[in-house]
């Protein structure tokens, strides 16, 4: 196929190779091929391969032919690999699987100038071997039997899923490489088998590993301690192995003994017992029976007919015949019934000798009849007195029903039967209490607390059952539509059976519930209480409403329309000028039943602001309460004058929301931040602010965490700390301290004390970096007289960006208006664009001062609220500008939540006023004074305190000073600084900084700070960094850091292996790093980095063999760079030793192999189908059952009739198509496991076949002789 007799000599190569070679010139045009690739074109392709033509038009011309049959994305995917292989200059390989099955490996290799080199090669069988085996050793994992493999040295190779799983259980892990004698000594360790006394473990073993090497394939029955029987099967392999396998047969074992349990009772039970034949010939009787005979002289043995035997009973008087009948009709009368005789029935005679008997019969389904004769004299005496019982039962006031011990009906009285009869349920004895229930359930009668009427009888019978003294519990009924509630009480008897009494207590629960009533209302609320039924009408009033002050008379029954009336009247009226009461009410009422946990307003009466909360009742009744907030409102200022005092802190305080964005900051935490180039601003992100803290090196990330995983695990912390956290940071040069808590709505606050002088000896950390940039809240847009943009700024531009507008001059502002529309961006009272434009420029136009209005828009923190301002110039153009004004919404809630977090910080914080008197003070400085027996609460005088501290040898005054020269000493030296006073003390065992800072109005902030944990931290360092040296030694791994812009490498060796890599920290080259590499390892490690580097990698990972002193040895390198401006310059990365992992893939492969090999010799049939019904695996088990070979690829109706037609099979009297159709349904319906018998062998024996389906709808099915077991049992 081509002119050159080198480029011919290269085509046979690769023809003699069984590879197709094709040569294309850089327009895709063939220049030459060999008879491989012709073959192959061909047959895919339907059209000859000549030399000139073009790959592209050969695949269009192609795909216009019916036959062509290749898959449209493959062909796509050559096409993008031809021009990524010329691209690149690098080969590509790919495969592809044509509609035959047949697999492909196609690898296109381009040269310098463009020519491409295909070549083809059928990979098929390696493609089929590869998934056999995968599918071979799942098939053995879902054998429904344990499997283990031995190699010859009594080594475990590999044991299923399910022997893993069960031994596991038992407290045994199989490990592979574990001997046979450690595992069978760790069974015995474990108590899994019954031992003799005199048993000796050692000798046991011995005699096992003895058994083990002179078998040839051995069937054992095993018994555990638990009760368990398993089958081993034990078989000697081709390679000396051995395969064990664990057939569970203790389900067989059980129906065994069983069957003998039960024959040894039925013979001593206290009844007398016979069974038939369904000939009527006696086929057994029992010790009971031989007894009775023996009484009255009767002769009864094995094979004796019905009829001899009613003969022998009424002529050895037996019976009490009646007087109206002899012994020859009664004897007639006897042998008809039983001969007519179905079903079963209970008969109770009368014997001759005064006692009587109860008979009861039942024919079986294979038409033998059973009897069963029972002396029932004794109940027969107490007959009379069980019905004089029943007469008085029948006119108690209250229900009564006896069930037995399987919950069916044996009594019950009047009452009941009263109840369901009005249910239109019969009931009578015999019914099931669960068939009742269903009915009470299905009229709804039954207590609302049960959802089903298995749910009320399972709890009942197991509170019962649980107490000596029964159950007795409330159960709520409703009967056409009238509440019932009744004493339900139940008792088990020594019988088992068990009784049920029913009370009724409506009556004295209708007055329960109205009390109860009451008391939830009164429970529930506090304030101002009233209680209103549906109607409206009062209830209650508790007192503070009946002392009201617009003097209305609550009192029972009165109109809550009358009320409001009556303060409407006086000017108390809560009710919206231009709303009706009736629809305020109507209004009011409906928002309760909506919200069932309630609704909380906030209204204003005279001059009073109160809180009105509304919750609805179970009965439709609900709650009023109100709560005065007018001291709430008057505590703003000081909620404000507590803010300006944080604000003057000298320790910074920042406050987070539960979205990690900024909501508060003092002036201390922003004149920090603004130091290192970062300004703290509302709704910034604190992964913004602390990404700038670790790029600056303030802070090291622990080693392999990003800045997210790590913020997530400090919002874990304070979940599981609710005292919070503390860690230390060096920022602008000096030491902090910052201490972390949670809050209860899920935000947190931080705050920062300067602990520079402590920190002075310890390392230090890396320096903060600059922050972002200025953070703006102003949007401006000039618009012309036509409404085209002129201008807006960044901040709007930004603005519109975000709803995927750009915000550009000419622009119209009914596009912008109508995008934020679609985007939800904005939320207005007007439904379209138009007539939110319409109403701006209507009350622009007619109001001097231009439009000024309030709306809501989305931003990036949710919801936010701006107010927006719109002036016409005198040329008609108009100016908008609109200013975020969220944060004035929400300064009282963020005063709120500032005081609660200050309140919840572990720091104590006392702010004193300037009088010395306490102003303020959070828990944490009460509880610290608490502890000295001082209480620390607003007015306390800063003398008292610290006298009390003196008291108890905390405070230690200067030599000749007293308390209160001490107290003017420190206040003195407050003013000196600016920044106030820093003092470390001791109490017991805590040391603490004491931080003092005077504020404006002379009153002055006190903050302490617990820094017992810093003088640990220097230990704690030295401990992690010996654990992080010996983590690297025991993965013997190294890591190292390379410096790119200078070219050095820096190593940190662990101790445990520096003999072997040298120091602890060495450095050198990239090119030094190079030289234990394998020559043939050198460019993919190379290549693996410039990858990376050059951003084809999110990370450098590469395996590669380092020759150490002549020794080869797999290691993995794993690295990650450091980028700045796009470009990288530091790479960090860790060098793993994989030596024992390579070489246990190696002996994976082989124990694969192993197993393939094993299955063959396995005492069991195995066949595998594919989801298609078609066999693929089939072991020689099989086949020499069946006594010829057996395709692979055949269907289950081919092998089926191949099974029949060999003759392993009984198959008379069978229908082979009846049976082989049957046998496919039956396999299409099994979804996990199922266990049956194949048709009866012609040798006897029988064959049990257990099928598995797979994941990927597979079948395998394993067949086990279990003749030895079916003769025993």
């Amino acid at each position: 196929m081509t002119d050159s007799k080198p480029m011919s000599a290269m085509f046979d190569a690769f023809d003699n190779a069984n590879q197709g070679l094709a040569v294309w010139d850089d327009r895709d045009n063939l220049i030459g091929f060999n008879s491989i690739y012709k073959d192959i074109f061909k047959s895919n392709m339907h059209i000859e391969p000549k030399i000139g033509i073009n790959f592209g038009e050969a695949y269009n011309e192609a795909s216009k032919k019916t036959e062509f049959q290749l898959n449209p994305e493959n062909n796509k995917l050559r096409f993008a690999i031809r021009h990524q292989a010329r691209k690149d200059k690098k080969p590509i390989e790919s495969e592809f699987k044509l509609e035959s099955g047949i697999w492909l490996n196609v690898k296109e290799t381009a040269s310098n100038d463009g020519h491409m080199i295909t070549v083809i090669t059928n990979i098929t069988e390696s493609k089929n071997s590869a998934d056999m085996q995968n599918r071979l050793s799942s098939a053995i994992d879902s054998i429904p039997s344990h499997v283990m493999f031995w190699d010859q040295d009594e080594k475990l190779i590999k044991a299923n899923e399910l022997a893993i799983k069960e031994n596991l259980n038992d407290g045994i892990m199989l490990e592979e490489g574990m001997s046979y004698s450690e595992f069978l000594r760790t069974q015995f360790e474990k108590n899994l088998y019954s031992t003799p006394k005199d048993f000796s473990l050692d000798r046991f073993v011995e005699k096992r590993l003895t058994e083990r090497k002179e078998l040839t394939s051995k069937s054992t029955k095993v018994r555990y301690k638990n009760g368990k029987t398993v089958i081993r099967t034990e078989n000697k392999l081709d390679d000396g192995g051995i395969l064990t396998i664990l057939n569970d047969v203790s389900e067989l074992e059980e129906r065994e003994n069983q069957e003998k349990l039960l024959s040894h009772s039925l013979d001593n039970i206290s009844y007398g017992i016979k069974l038939w034949d369904k000939n009527k010939k006696l086929i057994r009787s029992n010790s009971y029976i031989k007894a009775l005979n023996k009484t009255f002289n009767i002769s009864e043995e094995i094979g004796t007919s019905w009829e001899e035997s009613m003969k022998s009973y009424v002529q050895n008087d037996f019976y009490e015949i009646p007087k109206n009948e002899t012994k020859e009709s009664w004897t007639r009368k006897g042998i008809d019934y039983f001969y007519s005789f179905e079903g079963e029935k209970t008969t109770t005679y009368k014997m001759s000798n005064g006692s009587y008997m109860m008979v009861t019969e039942k024919k079986l389904d294979d038409e033998n009849i059973l009897q069963v004769m029972s002396d029932v004299t004794h109940l027969k005496s107490k007959e009379k007195d069980l019905e004089r019982l029943q007469d008085a039962i029948d006119q108690m006031p209250t229900g009564m029903a006896l069930w037995d011990s399987d919950d069916k009906l044996v009594y019950f009285n009047k009452l009941v039967e009263e109840f369901n009869s009005q249910l239109g349920f019969e009931i009578k004895p015999g019914i099931s209490r669960l068939d009742m229930l269903q009915v009470q359930f299905d009229n709804g009668t039954n207590d609302k607390r049960y959802k089903t009427p298995q749910d009320f009888h399972n709890e009942y019978k197991k509170t019962m059952d649980e107490s000596p003294e029964g159950i007795k519990i409330e159960i709520t009924s409703n009967l056409k539509g009238e509440s019932l509630n009744f004493i339900n009480s139940g008792l088990r008897l020594d019988s088992g059976d068990w009784i049920q009494i029913f009370s009724d207590i409506t009556e004295q629960k209708k007055r329960e519930l109205d009390l109860k009533r009451l008391y939830e209302a009164i429970d529930k609320m506090s304030g101002g209480i009233i209680v209103w039924d549906k109607n409206h009408k009062l209830i209650f009033a508790n007192k503070e409403m009946r002392d009201n002050p617009f003097g209305f008379e609550f009192k029972q029954g009165v109109s809550r329309l009358d009320m409001l009336e009556h303060q409407q009247k006086l000017g108390y009226s809560p009710i919206p000028k231009g709303k009706s009461i009736e629809d305020w009410v109507k209004q009011s009422y409906d928002s309760i039943r909506e919200k069932k946990e309630g609704v909380t307003t906030e209204i204003k009466v005279k001059d009073e602001y109160m809180l009105n909360s509304q919750i609805l009742l179970e009965d439709e009744s609900y709650i009023q309460s109100y709560t005065y907030i007018t001291e709430l409102k008057n505590q703003q200022k000081d909620l404000e004058r507590l803010s300006d005092a944080v604000d003057a802190m000298s320790s910074g305080v920042i406050v987070w929301d539960q979205d990690q964005n900024l909501f508060f900051a003092n002036e201390a935490a922003k004149r920090v931040q603004h130091n290192l180039g970062y300004d703290l601003v509302k709704g910034c992100s604190r992964y913004e602010m602390f990404k700038n803290t670790v790029d600056k090196g303030a802070y090291s990330l622990p080693n392999g965490a990003s800045i997210q995983d790590y913020l997530n695990k400090t919002v874990d912390m304070l979940r599981e700390k609710k005292e919070g956290y503390s860690r230390e940071m060096i920022i602008d040069g000096r030491d902090w301290l910052s201490t972390n808590v949670g809050l209860e709505d899920g935000s947190f606050i931080q705050s920062y004390t300067d602990i520079s002088e402590i920190k002075e000896q310890q390392s230090e950390l890396d320096r903060i970096k600059r922050g972002i940039d200025e953070f703006k809240s102003t949007a401006v847009a000039i618009w012309s007289n036509e409404d085209k943009l002129v201008f807006a700024n960044e901040f709007f531009r930004d603005f519109a960006k975000k709803i995927d507008f750009d915000m550009v001059p000419g622009i119209n502002r009914i596009d912008f208006l109508k995008q934020q529309f679609s985007r939800g961006a904005i939320t207005t009272e007007e439904k379209s664009p138009e007539a939110y434009a319409k109403r701006l420029n209507y009350e622009m136009d007619n109001n001097p001062d231009g439009a000024r209005f309030e709306f809501a828009f989305k931003g990036d923190e949710g919801e936010r609220h701006a107010l927006q301002s719109a002036v016409r110039v005198e040329s008609g153009d108009w100016i908008q500008i609109i200013t975020d004004i969220t944060l004035i919404k929400s300064q009282q809630i963020e005063l709120e939540r500032l005081s609660d977090g200050i309140q919840k910080l572990v720091n104590p914080i006392i702010i004193w006023d300037s009088d010395n008197k306490v102003f303020f003070c959070n828990q944490a400085a009460v509880d610290v004074q608490k502890h000295w027996n001082f209480e620390l609460k607003p007015g306390v005088e800063r003398e008292a305190m610290l006298s009390n501290l003196a008291d108890k040898g905390i405070l230690d005054l200067p030599d000749g000073m007293t308390l209160k020269e001490f107290i003017g000493f420190q206040k003195g030296r407050m003013t000196e600084s600016k920044e106030g006073i820093t003092v470390e003390s001791k109490a017991g065992e805590m040391i603490y900084l004491a931080t003092s800072r005077l504020l404006d109005d002379g009153s002055f902030i006190q903050n302490y700070t617990d820094i017992s944990e810093i003088k640990k931290h220097e230990e704690l360092i030295e401990n992690q960094r010996e654990r992080f040296d010996r983590v690297l030694g025991d993965l013997e791994s190294i890591v190292f850091e390379s410096d790119l812009e200078n070219d050095t490498v820096t190593y940190e060796i662990p101790s445990a292996l520096k003999d072997f890599w040298g120091e602890s920290s060495t450095s050198g080259t990239r090119d030094e790093g190079y030289k234990n590499l394998r020559e043939d390892f050198l460019e993919p490690y190379k290549n693996a980095f410039r990858d990376h580097i050059t951003g084809k990698t999110q990370e450098v990972s590469v395996e590669h063999v380092n020759v150490h002193q002549g020794k080869e040895i797999w290691y993995q390198t794993r690295a990650k760079a450091t980028f700045e401006n796009g470009r990288a310059v530091k790479m960090t990365g860790i060098v793993e030793n994989i030596d024992k992992r390579k070489a246990l893939e190696v002996k994976v492969k082989e124990a694969q192999q192993l197993v393939a090999d094993a299955v063959d010799n396995i005492e069991a049939g195995i066949i595998l189908w594919d989801n298609f019904d078609n066999a693929v695996l089939i072991n020689k088990y099989i086949k020499k059952l069946v006594g010829k070979d057996l395709n692979i690829g055949s269907s289950y109706r081919e092998l089926s009739k191949t099974f029949i037609e060999s003759g392993i099979f009984d198959t008379k009297g069978m229908d082979i198509d009846e049976y082989i159709e049957g046998r496919i349904k039956a396999r299409s319906e099994i979804k996990e496991s199922a266990i049956s018998l194949l048709p009866p062998m012609a040798d006897g024996r029988t064959i049990q076949m257990t099928s598995k389906r797979l994941p990927d709808n597979s079948l395998i099915q394993v067949y086990y002789d279990i003749s030895d077991l079916k003769q025993r049992e």
